[in-house]
């Protein structure tokens, strides 16, 4: 027992006497050797220190628990227990400790099915980052249905991340390129139309979009067909965020009507966008943004969608990633730590990224240099 309390605590111990300890007791906290290089497990008692303004473990959790964290000091471990720091964390669907430099910013390319931004986040306990799954809303008194239907899937994120998700913008990306881009990826199926999940999803929005007073008055398809297609979008909304590809109940026909008459009405918004972005900025983009070529990290692809990148799907990707782009450089501007979009996208900004000095890279790569970095000895 006495061997016990000197590696573990006698805080650990003495919940584990009164049975309400962990069943498997670790203490996986590393510090920083003084002299040399490398890591030393920390020993001795535990210090209390309260959570901090995110939530996380204090250091008498990080004493019980099976996560692995690497802390340059005991002053840097009680700092970032009091949720003093949001640059560091344990990233669990990683399974590993995280470190991003303060002050830096990074774009990082994933692969949605597998470690995203929103672990990043959760992990680090950080509100500075923005992210693809969150898209600029319309306004509540402007379209109350297509509002809700934004702020529900932004919720729904936001509870995925937890605390870590504070009161910043985490927004990512304006709504009408996002909505364009999705039904160029619809294709028929027996006469109906079929898509992934999310594509379905925001053909839902594009109904609601749809039905604004302004909107209905130029879209015939719509007004045509309106008490189907509404109840439809009640449906496609509550679409997951993955699995298969599905036939919905829509005739070919009619969305190909609508699909011409909604993007021809909506092309001028996203001219807007453009229009009104800092020439600079613009110019920049056209003189460097070009297809998805890979090698990619987080998925196995030989190229991007298209290889014409004059295909329809192509320019709605690249009105998506003008979109993205002006966001990165407002959030940087911010203060954000860390941007995440689609390995895919980021792949097609590189070379601007860099014209910009913005830092980027894959989630595996990224995950991978973080595994390296911080191995127990």
């Amino acid at each position: 027992m006495l061997a016990l309390q000197a590696s573990a605590g006698n805080s650990a111990v003495n919940q584990l006497l009164a049975g309400d300890a962990p069943l498997q007791l670790q203490r996986l906290v590393y510090i920083r050797n003084r002299i040399g290089s490398g890591w030393r497990r920390k020993t001795g008692r535990s210090t209390r220190a309260g959570h901090g303004r995110l939530g996380g473990p204090t250091v008498g959790d990080m004493m019980v628990d099976a996560d692995k964290r690497f802390f340059e000091s005991k002053a840097e471990m009680s700092r970032w227990a009091r949720g003093e720091i949001d640059t560091m964390g344990y990233v669990a669907n990683a399974a590993t400790w995280v470190r991003v430099r303060p002050g830096s910013f990074t774009v990082i390319g994933e692969n949605h099915s597998a470690v995203t931004m929103a672990d990043l986040a959760k992990g680090l306990h950080t509100d500075r980052f923005r992210y693809e799954a969150y898209t600029e809303n319309v306004g509540a008194l402007e379209n109350p249905d297509l509002h809700a239907a934004v702020s529900h899937r932004k919720q729904q994120k936001d509870v995925q991340i937890g605390s870590a998700v504070g009161t910043r913008a985490h927004e990512a990306e304006d709504l009408h390129p996002k909505i364009l881009r999705s039904l160029t990826g619809l294709i028929p199926n027996q006469s109906k139309v079929m898509g992934t999940p999310a594509e379905l999803r925001l053909l839902g929005w594009a109904i609601l979009d749809a039905a604004t007073p302004a909107n209905a008055a130029q879209l015939d398809t719509y007004r045509d067909n309106e008490v189907a297609l509404d109840a439809l979008a009640q449906t496609l909304v509550a679409m997951p965020d993955s699995g298969p590809s599905r036939v919905v109940d829509l005739a070919w026909a009619v969305f190909e009507e609508f699909k011409a008459e909604y993007t021809a009405l909506v092309q001028a918004k996203v001219d807007a966008l453009r229009a009104s972005a800092v020439p600079a900025d613009v110019a920049a983009f056209d003189a460097h943004w070009h297809l998805a070529v890979g090698p990619f990290k987080t998925f196995k692809r030989s190229g991007d969608y298209q290889r014409d990148p004059a295909h329809e799907m192509m320019q709605a990707e690249k009105a998506r990633d003008l979109s993205l782009f002006l966001h990165m450089k407002r959030a940087k501007a911010d203060g954000d730590l860390l941007f995440g979009v689609g390995e895919l996208h980021q792949d097609r900004l590189n070379s601007l990224l860099e014209s910009q000095g913005i830092a980027h890279t894959d989630m595996t790569t990224f995950i991978d240099g973080q595994k390296q970095r911080f191995r127990a000895p």
